[in-house]
């Protein structure tokens, strides 16, 4: 997952930057970053519906 103080560094560079293309730059950059980190996130949570997808339909049963 992505670095918290480098995100804080960029939107502090995005919120104070004056040259418009250098913020179009930066919020690219920052763009890139979260949907890297929303990839990461949805690959992990496949894995983790995957390795307990016997738990949870168990439990599900078990409920009705």
């Amino acid at each position: 997952m992505y670095n918290v103080e480098f995100m804080r560094v960029l939107c502090a560079d995005i919120a104070h930057e004056k040259d418009a293309k250098k913020t179009e730059q930066l919020l690219e950059l920052l763009h890139a970053v979260m949907k890297d980190d929303q990839e990461e996130v949805r690959t992990r949570i496949k894995f983790l519906a995957r390795r307990y997808s016997n738990f949870l339909t168990s439990e599900s049963r078990a409920a009705d």
